[in-house]
């Protein structure tokens, strides 16, 4: 279910419970719209054109600004683009844009592909979880793949440390300052279905 809209960017809450500040409109699951209109495309465009087939209809969930969708758009797919924030759609150009919250999603289509990325899928409600895997499922053609981008094992720690004042290390063996850097992981997934129903069982913009 879709927010109230946005918030006055000072930190209120809206009806779902999320809170944000930022400069701007404030999306209704927290995020700042002039945040993510900054941010630089990443590898992300290159990875989804490399598993998807050549002019694939691609649906994206939680498009936010276009982040992905206009680089797609240039790579020859068409996109079908989808976000529950107003202010976010806004910002697409070139695409067909849907606003809906994602578990809530149904257009009666079938896509060749199918984007939840922006680390959607480790949201912390488990049936929300399992109603964005339902979307994915119930919009995908038979031979369609959909693509997830999930953290990894490692993604909590295995990371660059820093320290302020470096410790000796008792052994010699320890490294001691690192600088502290954090990359994106995409996975990919062929198909989220089950041969039965095409529906999921269990669990980023």
């Amino acid at each position: 279910m879709c927010g109230d809209g946005p918030l006055d960017g000072h930190g209120a809450e809206n009806a779902r419970g999320h809170r944000g500040t930022g400069p701007g409109a404030i999306t209704p699951d927290g995020c700042a719209v002039e945040l993510y209109a900054r941010l630089p495309v990443g590898a992300e465009p290159d990875i989804v054109a490399a598993a998807v087939p050549r002019g694939a209809r691609i649906l994206e969930l939680g498009c936010g600004v276009g982040r992905m969708t206009h680089p797609l758009l240039e790579r020859g797919f068409t996109v079908t683009a989808v976000d529950e924030s107003a202010e976010m759609l806004e910002r697409v150009r070139g695409a067909r844009t849907i606003r809906s919250a994602i578990e809530d999603l149904d257009l009666g289509e079938r896509f060749d592909a199918v984007l939840l990325a922006s680390f959607l899928v480790h949201t912390g409600d488990t049936e929300v979880r399992r109603g964005l895997l339902r979307t994915c499922a119930r919009h995908l053609t038979d031979d369609g793949c959909v693509l997830i981008q999930r953290e990894g094992a490692d993604y909590h720690t295995d990371l660059p440390r820093e320290r302020s004042t470096p410790a000796a290390s008792p052994c010699g063996s320890c490294h001691p300052s690192r600088s502290a850097t954090v990359s994106t992981r995409c996975t990919r997934s062929t198909s989220s279905r089950t041969p039965s129903g095409r529906r999921p069982s269990g669990p980023g913009r």
